[in-house]
């Protein structure tokens, strides 16, 4: 499946994670004969695809409750949001917060699209 490209604003983990001990050690992973801190490329398209892919269910879930209920979508939203952001908490979905924010704000624009 041929994506598209990564934009700027979305969010990369750019934390160094650090193991404490008597000897600090830096979380580094090595990747094709590289040590790397945070996602490779192919590791980001992913994350981006998924985000992108959520975001569209969601919206097309978020209208679909809309028609069914007769709420606004952004009563819609405001009952939907909180469920993401639960499912994201306890884990069950994997995405970061910065993920999650950014996700939601896609779903938002899709929905601006059809209004």
């Amino acid at each position: 499946m041929t994506s598209a490209q990564v934009p700027d604003d979305f969010p990369r983990d750019v934390t160094i994670p650090v193991v404490p001990g008597y000897q600090p050690k830096i979380g580094a992973r090595r990747v094709d004969g590289k040590y790397i801190v945070g996602y490779t490329n192919e590791e980001l398209q992913e994350r981006y695809d998924e985000c992108v892919r959520m975001a569209g269910q969601l919206a097309t879930y978020c209208r679909k409750k809309a028609t069914e209920n007769g709420w606004t979508l952004l009563l819609t939203i405001e009952r939907v949001e909180p469920a993401v952001w639960r499912k994201v908490k306890s884990h069950e979905w994997v995405f970061s917060v910065a993920e999650c924010e950014w996700m939601l704000a896609l779903m938002r624009r899709l929905l601006d699209e059809v209004v």
